[in-house]
């Protein structure tokens, strides 16, 4: 780390200017726009909060996005820097001598916060994953609200912030004065039964924004009224003319499941992930390998396309921007559509909806390449939808790991013939003639389609001596080996083999 490098002091008067550094790519920065968001609001409140500092590295934050709430004991972090170099500087340069509480920071933040953690020999005393449920304040208003006979909503006051502190998992040295500061600045709600004056269940704003230390009392259980303080501090938020998410340990079946009920309620939207995401939806896919082989590698090859080629026309779309919780995507690239779900309900639901949200019969033709798992929900979406099947195929699908491919023993080249890649220049045409599903889809797309394979992806041909072109291979865009061709002289000769160098 250079020595040079040093923690500076954002002032107040700055902190507007950081948080609408967030709204590009909206709602992609959003934990970090609400997060500095909140800080305005209370320093308006008080300006002489104490035990509170926001820190940039070197004072770039106009650069690289990033900064560290220290908050009391609690640290809060974010950064543009897609390396985490500047974060990972950052966090060494904290004081960790007190011990800090990091609070709401991202999955992708966590590999530098754990580097600085192990260098410095800290030791973790709480560790654990959360899910975030992302709403747009549209959704929020559109939700229905219902209190039921005999009880009333209204605000949390310190007792009721005692009375929480009290039943609260979480509970920790501090943490009375941390719920007694939400319930006074923040959006809170308490859902109280008239008759006795209890109060049966509530639910803060923490300081990133999101729903947070959400509780009923265990004498009122299963009754709905988690579901009823949750919606009506989202519809508080929504309120303030802001989007609304939720934090839920990953481990906490019961409050995840509510808030899929929740998100159920209100209609579905088609939400793009951001080119800036791609390989965090990617490196989901990575768990149980080789089970989500698949998806992984369409991603992957979209991932290494955008990259070449920045102007490359691609969207991929998730169900209600909750991808990182039901693992479902669809890929939109001109005609083709990819499509892939970690779904386990077995009805294929998260797909249907995902698929009915895309207009396909809007589309004047559509090219799939998925797997026989996703067959029935796509079945229904093009029953719903009246589509017309112009062909289908089921292929079989060959799988080697690389270990077993870079064992294998390759096959001499006969006399004359010689290994050489594609060029769209050279070859497109010719390749483009052969093609037996051409006559399946338009010119512009099956002749786009190639030419993007033989210019982004690898691709080989094998050529006699004469130099023309007798067989070719291909790489498609889930990675696979594709359009493995021979030219019709040489399948007619007996005994040639000329599609097996591959």
């Amino acid at each position: 780390m250079n020595t040079a490098d040093r923690l500076c002091i954002i002032p107040p008067a700055e902190w507007v200017e950081l948080r609408d550094l967030y709204l590009v790519d909206w709602p992609e920065h959003h934990v970090a726009y609400t997060t500095i968001d909140n800080y305005i609001r209370w320093y308006a409140k008080d300006c002489e909060i104490k035990n509170l500092a926001i820190y940039s590295l070197n004072g770039t934050w106009r650069k690289d996005g990033t900064y560290l709430v220290v908050d009391r004991y609690q640290l809060f972090a974010y950064s543009f820097d897609t390396t985490n170099e500047k974060l990972e500087k950052a966090f060494h340069l904290l004081d960790w001598s007190g011990g800090l509480k990091v609070s709401s920071i991202l999955k992708r933040h966590r590999a530098p916060l754990i580097n600085v953690l192990e260098a410095k020999g800290l030791q973790k005393e709480y560790d654990s994953e959360t899910c975030i449920y992302f709403m747009p304040k549209e959704r929020c208003n559109a939700l229905e609200l219902k209190i039921p006979d005999g009880f009333e909503l209204r605000s949390l006051t310190p007792e009721d912030a005692a009375k929480a502190d009290d039943l609260w998992p979480n509970r920790h040295q501090g943490s009375r004065f941390f719920l007694e500061r939400l319930a006074a600045w923040n959006p809170n709600v308490g859902l109280v039964e008239r008759s006795t004056g209890t109060l049966v269940a509530w639910c803060f704003r923490l300081q990133a924004g999101p729903l947070g230390a959400l509780q009923v009392d265990p004498k009122y259980l299963r009754r709905g009224f988690g579901t009823i303080v949750t919606v009506a501090v989202a519809k508080q938020i929504a309120a303030l003319g802001q989007d609304c998410f939720a934090l839920v340990n990953a481990t906490n079946v019961p409050s995840r499941k509510m808030f899929e009920r929740i998100m159920a309620k209100t209609a579905d939207q088609l939400m793009e992930i951001s080119y800036n995401e791609w390989s965090e939806l990617r490196d989901i896919f990575r768990r149980d390998w080789p089970k989500h082989e698949f998806a992984f590698y369409i991603l992957q090859n979209y991932v290494q396309w955008k990259a070449q080629e920045q102007a490359l026309n691609v969207n991929i779309f998730s169900l209600n921007g909750n991808w990182r919780n039901d693992e479902t995507f669809v890929l939109k690239d001109g005609f083709e559509i990819y499509f892939y779900s970690s779904d386990t309900d077995g009805d294929g639901s998260h797909m249907i909806r995902l698929l009915k949200l895309l207009e396909l019969e809007k589309l004047p033709e559509i090219s799939m390449d998925y797997l026989e798992s996703h067959h029935i929900a796509l079945t229904k979406v093009i029953a719903d939808s009246n589509l017309l099947v112009k062909s289908s195929n089921m292929a079989n699908y060959y799988f080697m790991i690389k270990e077993e491919v870079l064992a294998a023993d390759s096959l001499p080249l006969p006399e004359g013939f010689a290994f050489s890649r594609l060029t769209p220049a050279n070859h497109l045409d010719y390749v483009y003639n052969q093609w037996p599903l051409r006559s399946h889809i338009s010119y512009e797309a099956g002749y786009g389609l190639l030419r993007r394979l033989l210019l982004l992806n690898e691709s080989v041909g094998l050529f006699d001596a004469d130099g023309v072109l007798v067989s070719w291979c291909l790489r498609y865009a889930t990675i696979k080996l594709v359009l493995i061709q021979t030219f019709k002289r040489w399948t007619l000769t007996a005994g040639k083999g000329m599609g097996d160098w591959w």
